[in-house]
């Protein structure tokens, strides 16, 4: 049937993960009022109803955004990349919005419902970004949100956010990203940017190794640490030495070891 043609064509069942390097960055000198040869892939779509809108831009081949003293200088997954970033110049009004829409993924089969994205956002005129989530037949607004300025300089590290919507499994859903530009014209530092999304089921107990940094402590080549930072992506706390971590230094043994100090939902050792 016609549905069932629309369903199979639009539903995402293989790609739970986003990196955006597949897209076309037309121009790096995006203006709000036309993407200029940007090519969305995968279903993914800017949906901006207004000039304010949702741009792709490499940042190591632009040098960053089009605009001083806002945005990433370069792209979270690589440093070579796309993101996705929101653009205001020549937004003449303030209250504008930028969508930026999912396609459509299947929890049919799932439980449990949730989303992870990397964001930078500096700038003094951001606007907050909200998660909605269709679900139900309708938009769901402001299922999540992220407000202020959370980056202090263009180089300054991404950010990991993780949204869940429990309440939707079960179900096929779409995502969108949702910026106001509250500051109208002539306040253009809005460039807020997001890279890397990733839909998954959330379980209960669920380690996530985020970095690996090296951290020499002399010039000697065999005296360096390992800083390690393992984020709880679950729906519950881990206990104390429940976290192992195995690690093996050139050909020798392999060392497994815990760490001492638990992990509460959403935070970091």
């Amino acid at each position: 049937t016609l549905h069932d043609l629309i369903i199979n064509k639009f539903i995402d069942k293989d790609h739970f993960y986003e990196s955006f390097d597949s897209f076309h960055d037309g121009s790096c000198q995006n203006m709000s009022y036309s993407n200029q040869g940007d090519i969305y892939e995968n279903g993914w779509m800017d949906k901006s109803p207004d000039q304010f809108s949702w741009h792709v831009q490499n940042g190591a081949n632009c040098g960053g955004t089009p605009t001083s003293n806002t945005g990433p200088a370069i792209d979270h997954t690589t440093g070579s990349g796309n993101f996705i970033y929101t653009e205001s110049t020549f937004a003449f009004r303030a209250n504008q919005t930028a969508i930026f829409e999912s396609p459509c993924i299947d929890f049919t089969s799932r439980n449990s419902a949730g989303m992870n994205f990397w964001y930078h956002r500096y700038g003094s005129d951001l606007g907050d970004l909200f998660i909605d989530v269709f679900a139900n037949g309708v938009w769901n607004l402001a299922v999540d949100n992220i407000t202020g300025q959370n980056q202090s300089s263009s180089i300054d590290p991404w950010k990991l956010k993780k949204v869940l919507f429990n309440q939707y499994a079960g179900q096929v859903l779409k995502v969108r990203f949702r910026s106001i530009y509250t500051s109208g014209f002539g306040n253009f530092e809005s460039n807020m940017a997001i890279d890397d999304v990733q839909f998954y089921s959330p379980i209960q107990q669920d380690a996530h190794l985020l970095h690996v940094d090296l951290l020499l402590v002399s010039c000697e080549q065999d005296n360096a640490q390992l800083l390690l930072t393992v984020n709880n992506f679950g729906l519950d706390s881990i206990l104390p030495n429940q976290v192992k971590i195995k690690y093996q230094i050139g050909n020798g043994a392999i060392v497994t070891d815990s760490n001492a100090v638990g992990l509460t939902v959403d935070s970091n050792l």
